[in-house]
């Protein structure tokens, strides 16, 4: 039976193939003396001796490794087109989830720096908005109603919860109070 004490001298043997991208279940069958994987990811849960941290940060490196590992692979000539697209995939997939800020997908929001997106909530009182206003609020309504007339999902108008009407009656109440306040 392999002894499951832990060492910090194993554990740092551990660490040091996994940054190099061996995966942990490969590294415990090559390291002589290693415990089962079972073992080495209790120690990681238990964080023995500190080892929680050392193990992330080798698993960061372990990234890096495969991210180094995908240019030799796109460029290898001898591997089926299919093949290298399924490796290639696999550890590109894996990079982004071990360390999704620098290997995963972007999604970049931004505005028009004279005109930045804004995030506002806040309640306003319908007497004091301006003609533009009032027909932007009516745009809106009516594309809502448009929208629920053919069954399709519609952006949520907030009302007071208390009120027993439907969305259709908040949409035909407010529509009624921007004519009146027109008027």
């Amino acid at each position: 039976m392999t002894d499951t004490r832990y060492s910090q001298m194993l554990a740092d043997e551990l660490c040091r193939r996994i940054s190099e991208g061996t995966p942990l279940r490969q590294a415990v069958r090559e390291v002589e003396g290693a415990p089962p994987e079972a073992t080495v990811r209790g120690w990681v849960r238990d964080n023995r001796q500190g080892f929680a941290t050392r193990y992330e940060a080798a698993r960061r490196l372990q990234a890096d490794s495969w991210a180094d590992e995908l240019v030799l692979l796109a460029n290898r000539d001898d591997l089926d087109p299919q093949e290298k697209r399924v490796r290639i995939d696999t550890l590109k997939w894996l990079c982004s989830k071990i360390l999704p800020r620098r290997y995963g997908e972007r999604l970049l929001m931004a505005g028009d720096p004279e005109n930045p997106i804004q995030h506002l909530h806040k309640q306003v009182n319908i007497a004091e908005l301006s003609p533009d206003a009032l027909d932007a609020l009516e745009h809106f309504l009516l594309h809502v109603s448009d929208r629920r007339a053919v069954g399709a999902d519609a952006m949520l108008l907030e009302h007071d919860p208390a009120d027993a009407g439907t969305q259709t009656h908040v949409v035909e109440r407010t529509t009624a109070l921007v004519e009146a306040q027109r008027q």
